[in-house]
């Protein structure tokens, strides 16, 4: 399913971060460090849901293409990636099964999970920390964190659109605070180039993804709307209804 690349990361909890003087950078801790004492403090959650803004950047389209949906994740490793427009489409993951669905289809699909493939690996792992399960960033990742203006959140075309969007997102000028993430292991950097976490200062939430692929792909990211523990039916994470 071409939408089901993670998505998903949401509201890691905030750690106070103060650009150092020259003199003080060397008592800074280390990018992966910071970035795992967030991580970390989500540690009580039991589940998010987010909505977010998708433009992904492919080589083999001749203009981005932007949607819009929502991602859920609960413990212990349950996501649903459900996207609402340009069209409905819905990947589920839990367990050892992924289901899958969009508009056009009459039933859901289903496969096993391959725990060798890199989009599995990149899924469990973002699922794991989301909700403070940190594990070790540092040897997975090499990792440097700036600062950045946030990127402008795309507007979706009237033909992708459908209805008006009456959605909130952060505005373009914001800084956040950006950690970059290149994959140490062989298995993901066979996929994936660079994946870069946007945090605004003095923040709990997570607002922005960008994923670059070996092939100079991009998926961008914007979320909002975050819930944590919220109510989930009990077919949030079964293939029921329509996606």
């Amino acid at each position: 399913m071409q939408h089901s690349l993670i998505g998903s990361l949401a509201a890691l909890a905030s750690l106070l971060l103060l650009t150092p003087a020259p003199a003080a950078r060397a008592t800074a801790p280390p990018a992966d460090q910071t970035l795992a004492r967030r991580i970390a403090a989500m540690h009580a959650v039991r589940a998010i849901r987010v909505n977010f803004r998708c433009e992904k950047k492919l080589q083999v389209l001749k203009r981005p293409f932007v949607s819009e949906g929502v991602i859920t994740i609960a413990r212990p490793n349950q996501v649903r990636f459900q996207t609402i427009r340009p069209y409905l489409s819905c990947y589920i993951l839990t367990g050892h099964k992924v289901f899958s669905r969009n508009q056009t289809d009459r039933h859901w699909h289903t496969a096993q999970l391959d725990r060798r493939e890199s989009l599995v690996m990149v899924m469990r792992q973002f699922a794991f920390w989301s909700l403070g399960k940190q594990r070790s960033i540092g040897k997975d990742y090499s990792v440097t964190m700036t600062r950045a203006a946030l990127p402008p959140p795309p507007r979706l075309s009237g033909a992708q659109a459908g209805e008006p969007s009456r959605r909130t997102l952060p505005a373009p000028s914001r800084a956040v605070e950006l950690f970059s993430l290149t994959p140490r292991d062989s298995l993901l950097a066979k996929m994936i180039q660079r994946v870069q976490l946007g945090f605004p200062p003095k923040s709990p939430h997570l607002i922005f993804i960008r994923i670059t692929s070996r092939h100079d792909n991009q998926s961008l990211y914007w979320f909002d709307h975050l819930r944590m523990n919220p109510h989930l039916p009990a077919t949030c994470f079964k293939p029921a209804g329509p996606p």
